[in-house]
């Protein structure tokens, strides 16, 4: 049954992560697109809450909880959302189902680890723009992917640390088509960057134990970046508008542009948290983030987009959760077996357009159901959230993410006896 399960998630996920757009977002447009990953299903139905862990699942976001592992656990999970943007031309909804991330973490008798291949950003949008002269149409594609390696040890007696490392990679591409008002011939252009580099994680937490059962948890992480490469490449040329409204290239004119290549560092950001946790049973907690622009920066130089000034900041953001478990060891009830999640997260984010602020917010809730024998779960999430303003400079998007896990968690490498 585990077999068919995890066979049925793995297709779907790369059917999805291969065959369609993983974002609909029109301020993917900038920087590295939309940021995708706040965690596996349990995390993102607590507020994307990083210092929440037990024994037999860690928390992907926060390598020190590896410390805590003691069954080894397979992880994969996809998204369905729905989007609805609203701006002063009108509004729409899109779709997307999307592959989230899919990790392997393993208990040692010294300390945890895991690795695995999750998403950073996204771009993905479809807008258009009028001035005196065209009408252009902006289409835009690619994903930027991580691919993690981490490890978390307890080191004196409820300290726990980890690290992890992280190669960044993908490509982005905006197609401009440019449809002269003046009855002059359109054209072109192409704009696609290769993106590539390093960012590093390291983090702490710190277990008090109050009376028997209860813990207050501190945590604090920080995220730093190496240098990362945007490789530049674009290619303008002369089109025909076929009878399907599509653009045909022509071939006799077509010129590739020599683009600068830039280089950057992701911005940096330092998490801290607090727990309580009554063991096996409930948690509830809270985490602060602020975050460092640094040298970051769009993907073209110069690039503008309708007269927009497009700005990076400095950015903060709080997240709160909890989730609970009536009776883990109920053996009459199932639905006391289940963790029941709840989560809210507000995040002001490092985009400005002309003088409009980018925020977004999120309310989750989510289950976990444990499934019959073992230690294994499917993990159910529910987001609802919004970002940016309807006004003159940028639009309001509304979005509801479904998610869905499974966490496969059993000791896999245990010595076999014989008698």
């Amino acid at each position: 049954m585990i077999q068919k399960i995890f066979s049925v998630f793995l297709w779907l996920g790369l059917l999805s992560a291969y065959a369609q757009e993983n974002t609909s977002s029109q301020y993917s447009l900038h920087g590295l697109g939309i940021k995708r990953f706040k965690g596996a299903v349990a995390s993102t139905s607590v507020g994307g809450l990083s210092l929440f862990s037990d024994a037999i699942s860690p928390n992907i976001l926060n390598p020190a909880t590896y410390a805590d592992l003691e069954r080894t656990a397979f992880s994969v999970g996809g998204s369905f959302t729905s989007l609805n943007i609203e701006g002063a031309e009108g509004s729409a909804t899109v779709n997307n189902t999307t592959f989230d991330y899919l990790s392997v973490s393993i208990p040692t008798k010294i300390l945890g680890f895991g690795f695995g291949i999750v998403p950073h950003s996204s771009v993905g949008h479809k807008i258009s723009t009028t001035n005196d002269d065209s009408e252009n149409e902006i289409e835009g594609s690619g994903d930027v992917n991580r691919l993690y390696l981490g490890l978390g040890a307890k080191v004196y007696k409820s300290l726990k640390i980890g690290a992890e490392l992280r190669y960044n990679f993908g490509r982005l591409e905006n197609t401009i088509l440019k449809l002269p008002t003046n009855g002059g011939d359109p054209d072109q252009t192409i704009e696609q960057t290769d993106v590539s580099g390093f960012t590093y994680t390291f983090s702490g937490l710190y277990d008090f134990e109050i009376k028997e059962k209860y813990i207050l948890r501190a945590s604090y992480q920080y995220e730093g970046s190496a240098n990362h490469k945007f490789r530049n490449a674009q290619e303008i040329a002369s089109v025909r508008i076929n009878s399907n409204a599509r653009p045909t290239i022509d071939a006799q004119n077509r010129e590739f542009v020599d683009i600068d290549d830039r280089s950057f560092e992701l911005p940096s950001r330092s998490t801290f948290g607090l727990a309580l946790i009554k063991k096996n049973q409930w948690s509830v907690g809270g985490e602060a983030y602020m975050s460092k622009v640094g040298n970051f920066k769009d993907r073209f130089k110069n690039r503008s987009v309708s007269g927009q000034r497009i700005t990076f900041r400095n950015t903060y953001g709080l997240k709160v959760g909890g989730h609970i478990t009536p009776n883990i060891n109920s053996l009459t009830s199932y639905f006391k077996r289940v963790d029941y999640r709840f989560g809210f997260r507000y995040d002001r984010l490092d985009l400005i357009i002309n003088s409009t602020e980018i925020n977004e917010f999120g309310i989750s809730f989510g289950l976990g159901l444990p499934l019959p024998r073992g230690y294994s779960n499917i993990d159910l999430g529910f987001e609802f959230g919004a970002r940016g303003e309807n006004n003159a400079d940028a639009i309001r998007e509304q979005f509801i993410n479904f998610s869905l896990g499974l966490n496969l968690s059993d000791k896999w490498f245990r010595k076999r006896k014989y008698n």
